[in-house]
């Protein structure tokens, strides 16, 4: 993927144990609900986020919210496929998210540049909304350093109407 940003955290500093923090993209008008369908959020990142194979450990992942006669509140959202990895249970669960360990970005080892996709057509209520903003959390142990995450980030319709996109970072 190509654009015009790269947005990082610390690129090639380890984040702060205790960190929680996010990267918010910027608000995009949402289709007529005829071509919901062929809207979704894509985008490229690559994570190194203190976990263990089992998951557990620090974690990265999306929110979203949308405007419909006024913002709703942050919630938590799943890629198609899912997220690899899960979160320590002393982490807080994000709104919207399932009980227990919550599935989030992470690995014992950094990913490389991965590709992920969110439907915007599973979201409650989207026909109904005028606008939708997305942002990428990140959430690390206080007792722990994590690596970081740099985005690429794309907003799509399938008419390629309404994009945002974020270049390759370094």
């Amino acid at each position: 993927t190509e654009g015009i940003v790269a947005v990082g955290t610390l690129p090639g500093t380890p984040v702060p144990a205790g960190t929680s923090g996010y990267f918010l993209i910027p608000q995009v008008d949402v289709p007529d609900p005829a071509e919901i369908s062929g809207y979704y959020l894509t985008f490229d990142h690559w994570y190194h986020l203190d976990s263990t194979a089992a998951g557990g450990g620090d974690g990265a992942w999306v929110e979203y919210r949308i405007n419909t006669n006024g913002w709703t509140d942050w919630s938590y959202i799943a890629p198609d496929g899912g997220y690899p990895s899960t979160m320590s249970t002393s982490a807080p669960t994000p709104a919207g998210a399932p009980t227990g360990a919550v599935p989030v970005f992470a690995s014992p080892t950094h990913s490389g540049w991965v590709s992920s996709n969110i439907s915007m057509s599973s979201i409650s209520d989207i026909e109904n909304a005028s606008k939708i903003q997305f942002r990428f959390h990140i959430w690390t142990n206080p007792n722990e350093v994590a690596n970081g995450v740099d985005d690429r980030v794309e907003v799509v319709r399938d008419d390629l109407l309404g994009c945002v996109r974020d270049a390759q970072a370094p």
